[in-house]
């Protein structure tokens, strides 16, 4: 295989890694975000915060916020029985002073993603068939 080609193999499986390692991101009415993963899975706030939590990170809240999010989960709080931080909604995590921006920010960096951001969902014009 000649150099030319090598790099031509090189470049097609570097812009593979990069469009499967995306988190598609689309902002909502009411402050809400849709997440997804390159394989169409849903990644919700929570599910970010829980993984930064996990790792030790910060800098999605401040120091405060941080710690009132983990007594929260330690006392199952804002559950409303669905089972847990990955199912609260975007606005409770506000509360805590969470920069939803920059947590997805952190967490792609973290595993390695890059984000795209799709274009505001638009309600109202939505056909539910």
């Amino acid at each position: 295989m000649t150099n030319n080609k090598k790099m031509k193999v090189l470049l097609e499986g570097f812009k593979t890694f990069l469009t499967e390692n995306t988190l598609h991101v689309q902002k909502q009415g009411y402050g809400g975000l849709s997440i997804e993963d390159s394989e169409g899975n849903e990644i919700t706030l929570g599910m970010i915060v829980k993984a930064l939590l996990g790792a030790g990170k910060t800098g999605f809240a401040p120091e405060k916020g941080i710690e009132a999010i983990k007594h929260a989960v330690a006392e199952g709080h804002h559950d409303g029985g669905r089972g847990g931080i990955e199912f609260w909604d975007a606005d409770v995590f506000e509360g805590y002073g969470v920069d939803s921006e920059q947590a997805i920010k952190i967490y792609a960096a973290a595993n390695n993603m890059t984000i795209e951001v799709e274009e505001t969902a638009e309600y109202g014009n939505e056909d539910y068939g």
